[in-house]
Parts: structure tokens; C-alpha cells; sequence
């Protein structure tokens, strides 16, 4: 979440050294929006839930890194020399200078020859499971160090449908991670997709008619605390929004210090508020014995290319 990079050193014994963080050749630590005291949301975004990919994506004989964040999009750490990097970090783009970007957060980017015409293209996926190919068009009289020119994404696999309740999954299911290997030995290139899967939460399917009836009960008495709950705390976060544009130019630790005072300190004193909060809280409880628990699980699924 932090957004630094981690290297574990290989030792000649096979085993590996204790991890430490990467640093550029400026010797500060190596992330994409360094040392700023205040960062947008979009830079917050853009510096956390890194992934990284390294490759010589320049073809100079080095090793850069190209890395997924949270927001979607990828950025590059070009190598200068054994183990260094570059301390700023380059935006991946198209050849007509557009983004590229996945269709949802937490791009992870993979450098492969895909097309077996002897450069690197970018696949990526994303947390929706989606996976698109990004076709390396340089010239292949380019010299050493020029970086590719891609074209833009094409979508190689869609995301999957999600299930209807009862049904079976049928791709992965989101924050996921991609690996590309000739996993069945037939000369072609297939896809291993790794997912985080969230189960349960819905109705059991033994209630008897009885508990069905509490079941309900509990649950309109729900609503009417949600209700309050979700009504008063929408009202807070509204007027602590108008209070920033009425401001104008806030800095973030200040339009922090303002949803404090006027959103999470005025709610905590709201005796209403707290009631809905304490009520809706039980509510969950008592539901609980009603539901199919919830569970967290992962997958492996395998797309063999055609």
C-alpha cells in the first residue's frame, strides 16, 4: 500500500537475502510520486498497490521496471545499469501519447513477446479479470534504449459474467494477477489468471417458513435504522464538501482536519446517529445465523491459446 518496491537479493547458496527497499540513483527510495509532503488523489492512487513487472523493455541490456498501481494505469522505471533505476518514473503510453490505462484499478502489467515478432508487447489484467494486449509496432532497426511503441489496448479476454447465487464461477473474480508460460507444451502462449474470490452472505436454503418470517422482521428493523444511519451520515459528508468549495483552495491535511471536525467528530456527539449505528449493528448480528457464512478464498484459472 505504501508504494515502494522490494528487492530480495539471490544468494550463491540458492537462498535469498533479507529484503530491502529499491532506491534510484539519486539514493532516495524509488516510487512513482516521491518525496511530496501532500499528494493528490490521483498521485495516491498512482503510489499504491504497486505491481511490478521487470524486463529490458528497452532492449539496452538492462533491466527496467513497468509497474501497476491501484488507479489502473502503468509507469516505468527505466534501468541504468546492474540492479539501479532511474529515480523518475515515466507514464506508459500509447504511440499518439494516450494512456494506457486498464479498465478498472489495480493494473498488473506483464512484458512478453505475445506476438512472437521478437520485441516485448505489454499484456495486462485488472480487478475485474479482463486481459489486454498492447502490440509492440517499433521498428526492429530501432537502436538500443528506444522504448517500445505500443498501440493501444485490445481486449484479449473479456471479464467474466459473475454467477447468478447457486451458480459455478467461470473466470476470475477480481484483484487479479496474470502469469504467461507454454503451460501444456504445444508452442503457444497461455494465460494463468490468480484471483481473490468473497463467498457467502446469501440466504441458507434450509430456513424453515418460521425463520424465514424472523428473518424478515429483523430485517425491515434493519432498514429503518439504516435508514437514519445512511441518511445523517450522507448529510454530514455533503455539507463537509460544500464547506471545501466555499473555502476554495484547501491543502489535503486541512480538508482532512474539516471532515474530522465536521463529519467523523459531529456523528460521534449525534445521539440519533449513534442509536442507528448501535441498532443497525445488532440488526447484523442477528442475521448472521440466517445467512450461508461469508468466506475468502482464491483461484488458478488457465486460458491454453488456441
Amino acid at each position: 500500500m505504501v508504494g515502494t518496491f522490494w528487492v530480495l537479493r539471490g544468494q550463491k547458496d540458492g537462498g535469498f537475502a533479507q529484503a530491502e527497499e529499491l532506491k534510484g540513483t539519486d539514493g532516495k527510495i524509488l516510487m512513482v510520486h516521491p518525496g511530496k509532503e501532500e499528494l493528490t488523489t490521483l498521485e495516491r492512487a498512482q503510489n499504491t498497490c504497486t505491481r511490478p513487472f521487470a524486463a529490458d523493455w528497452d532492449k539496452d541490456g538492462d533491466l527496467d521496471i513497468v509497474t501497476g498501481n491501484f488507479h489502473g494505469d502503468l509507469w516505468v522505471f527505466t534501468g541504468e545499469g546492474p540492479g539501479k533505476f532511474a529515480p523518475t518514473a515515466s507514464q506508459v503510453t500509447s504511440a499518439d501519447g494516450k494512456r494506457l490505462k486498464t479498465a478498472r484499478i489495480h493494473s498488473d502489467p506483464y512484458i512478453i513477446d505475445w506476438d512472437s515478432d521478437g520485441d516485448m508487447d505489454l499484456l495486462a489484467t485488472c480487478s475485474t479479470g479482463e486481459i489486454v494486449w498492447a502490440q509492440n509496432t517499433l521498428n526492429k532497426k530501432a537502436p538500443p534504449g528506444t522504448a517500445p511503441k505500443l498501440a493501444a489496448f485490445v481486449r484479449l479476454i473479456a471479464a467474466p459474467i459473475g454467477p447468478r447465487t447457486g451458480q459455478k464461477l467461470t473466470g476470475p473474480r477480481g484483484l487479479s494477477r496474470m502469469h504467461v508460460e507454454d503451460v501444456n507444451g504445444d508452442g503457444k502462449l497461455d494465460i494463468l489468471v490468480g484471483d481473490r474470490y468473497i463467498g457467502g452472505g446469501e440466504l441458507r436454503s434450509d430456513l424453515s417458513e418460521e425463520e424465514r418470517l424472523e428473518y424478515k422482521k429483523i430485517s425491515a428493523e434493519r432498514g429503518k435504522f439504516s435508514a437514519t444511519y445512511v441518511g445523517q451520515r450522507n448529510a454530514a459528508i455533503a455539507a463537509h464538501r460544500a464547506a471545501i468549495q466555499e473555502a476554495g483552495d484547501l491543502t489535503n491535511e486541512e480538508q482532512r482536519a474539516l471532515y474530522t471536525r465536521m463529519v467523523t467528530d459531529k456523528l460521534a456527539e449525534d445521539e440519533d446517529y449513534q442509536a442507528a449505528y448501535k441498532g443497525l449493528t445488532e440488526c447484523n448480528e442477528k442475521l448472521k445465523p440466517y445467512k450461508v457464512p461469508l468466506f475468502r478464498t482464491g483461484h488458478v484459472w488457465l486460458y491454453t491459446q488456441k
